[in-house]
């Protein structure tokens, strides 16, 4: 929870919590208005943490994926 925020001399970029979300949005909160807007839709559900590269114009993140194994057979094996 704690840790999905990064600040900036103009505001703040944040993950909100994910209850009751179907993915994560990263948000903006802006000093100077008070107002809060999305700026990314996620196609999943962000890890703890993310980077925000010095232009502001590319966020790196890392995104929890549902556990996942394949079976497959294979036949005449040598």
């Amino acid at each position: 929870c704690c840790q999905n925020f990064e600040v900036v001399e103009r505001g703040i970029y944040f993950i909100p919590g994910w209850r009751d979300e179907p993915h994560s949005t990263i948000k903006f909160l802006d000093f100077a208005t008070g107002r809060t807007t999305s700026v990314a839709d996620l196609t999943g559900f962000a890890a703890y943490g993310f980077s925000l590269s010095p232009d502001r114009r590319s966020i790196l993140y890392s995104q929890y994926e549902p556990p996942a194994s394949d079976l497959w057979i294979v036949e005449h094996f040598r």
